[in-house]
């Protein structure tokens, strides 16, 4: 009987182990095959006091930077759709942002707290009962009656103070935000900063050019440039509405981002900030050479990604 308690609770312990964020299945870039785009993204990093060990490119309309593994490993990982929507300027902006969630001393993002939360959900999902009867299971089905409805109830008090703690960091992710983006503004400039901001809003148009690739044949340009000319023409009209269709579906009370639109009004309202960090010009032309290959394999999957949605949605 004791034996099988110490199993137990080695195999809870197991469980509910301290976990790290692990490796990306996309594969990180070859710094010797990819030397400009490491250069210019540690030019970024060292100017806030830290360096990038790696980089990883994929097809989302985004980008991260995250401390991967036990040796917590810089990874930042870039979209290569938003990548090549901005400018020189505004790719400052956004790997200063996405830094500056490590060197604020953005709390909801440090080892201990995440370690928590994700303890927490371990908890919920070992307590939290399939069902509370399960009818195939006969006699033995009855008499675990009890035990279901005893762990359902302790389940739902681990859920709550789950929500608990993330309310509580509600508040420190929204000034994460802002701080990222004040960061970001002191290196690459407030406009560049507002451009970038403004930029990210056209996540939708983004796959609607996707679609386009998708349902025809043959085509002349690549998705990117074809994403960004829609960018490039679109009115000031259509910016605005963006800004407004955005605060009216994410207005949220557990959303733990600030809506595009504060984000720009705290910039215009903050001392306009000239750029700090002037990158080296000649890097540009030898990042987009490095890039060029990359470009057929994530337009392919992006394509192949909304194919697959049609079947499974």
């Amino acid at each position: 009987m004791f034996d099988i308690l110490g199993l137990s609770l080695i195999g809870i312990a197991w469980i509910l182990r301290p976990r790290v964020i692990e490796k990306s299945k996309t594969k990180a870039l070859d710094p010797a095959a990819y030397p400009k785009l490491y250069e210019f993204l540690n030019q970024i990093a060292q100017k806030l006091g830290t360096h990038i060990d790696q980089i990883i490119i994929d097809e989302a309309y985004n980008a991260s930077f995250t401390q991967v593994g036990w040796r917590r490993i810089n990874t930042i990982t870039i979209g290569l759709p938003l990548w090549e929507a901005l400018t020189k300027e505004e790719r400052t902006a956004l790997i200063a942002h996405e830094i500056g969630h490590a060197v604020n001393g953005d709390f909801g993002r440090t080892f201990v707290v995440a370690t928590a939360i994700n303890s927490l959900f371990e908890w919920h999902k070992l307590l939290q009962p399939v069902k509370i009867f399960n009818y195939r299971e006969g006699l033995a089905g009855l008499i675990k009656i009890p035990l279901n409805l005893i762990g359902a109830g302790v389940a739902k008090i681990v859920w709550g103070i789950i929500l608990v703690m993330i309310y509580l960091l509600y508040d420190e992710k929204q000034r994460a935000e802002y701080l990222a983006d004040r960061l970001a503004a002191t290196l690459a400039g407030s406009e560049a900063s507002m451009h970038l901001l403004q930029k990210l809003l056209f996540a939708n148009s983004l796959d609607l050019v996707i679609q386009h690739f998708a349902l025809k044949e043959v085509q002349t340009i690549t998705i990117f440039d074809s994403f960004n000319e829609r960018i490039l023409s679109a009115p000031s009209s259509e910016k605005l509405r963006l800004l407004r269709l955005e605060d009216y579906t994410q207005i949220r009370l557990d959303r733990t981002h600030p809506s595009t639109s504060l984000r720009i009004k705290m910039l215009k309202q903050s001392p306009i900030q000239v750029p700090s960090l002037m990158v080296d010009q000649s890097l540009m032309p030898g990042i987009n050479r490095e890039l060029t290959g990359l470009k057929p394999i994530i337009q392919a999957r992006l394509v192949d990604q909304y194919r697959d949605s049609l079947y499974y949605r």
